[in-house]
């Protein structure tokens, strides 16, 4: 006699999750797991994270989700923030049967039963922020830091400095673009 009973697991987020960017050395983004028990009647399933491998992690698990419930909460998968790149792993998740009804008992999955596991692949773009990078390549000024100090004499004429403004986050592909514009300062008022 089949099974009417049995908790039947689907994961419907599909079976490769792809995050937004991201910022190496930030807090890793988890996007949630949706899991639907499509067992229509009384018995319930667990899911649980039974491995992960890659720069792939998952957190979470769920208790007792009935026939016809979804989660959308409980279980979140994500990448590694600890290095730029194309970032990329493997999540399983297990399922096993949970509570069972009386009403189903003769036919439910027992209390722990596998249900069987899904195979999950998990991918996101990891960059660097871009790095600002100032040197002076002329005669005239010192630069400090970020900061650019010319000696002048009033009534000898404008004095020009050479900078050199770079991006000097590595150019590996996972680095963000520098944008530059001139910024003027307010004139000063005379004391």
């Amino acid at each position: 006699m089949a099974d009417s009973n049995a908790s039947i697991p689907i994961i419907n987020n599909g079976t490769t999750i792809t995050l937004p960017d991201q910022h190496t050395g930030e807090t890793a983004q988890t996007q949630a797991l949706s899991i639907t028990n499509i067992g229509q009647q009384t018995d319930s399933l667990n899911a649980s994270v039974d491995s992960t491998s890659g720069g792939a992690f998952a957190t979470g698990s769920i208790s007792n989700l009935f026939g016809g419930l979804t989660d959308n909460t409980s279980l979140g998968v994500g990448v590694s923030t600890s290095s730029a790149g194309a970032i990329s792993g493997g999540v399983t998740v297990a399922f096993t049967g949970g509570q069972v009804l009386s009403n189903s008992l003769a036919y439910g999955t027992p209390t722990g039963g596998s249900l069987g596991s899904q195979n999950l692949t998990v991918q996101g773009g990891v960059y660097n922020y871009a790095a600002l990078g100032i040197a002076n390549i002329g005669t005239v000024g010192t630069l400090t830091g970020l900061s650019f100090v010319v000696n002048a004499v009033v009534g000898t004429g404008i004095s020009t400095a050479n900078l050199a403004i770079e991006n000097v986050a590595p150019a590996n592909g996972f680095s963000e673009s520098l944008l530059v514009s001139p910024a003027y300062p307010s004139s000063r008022p005379r004391s």
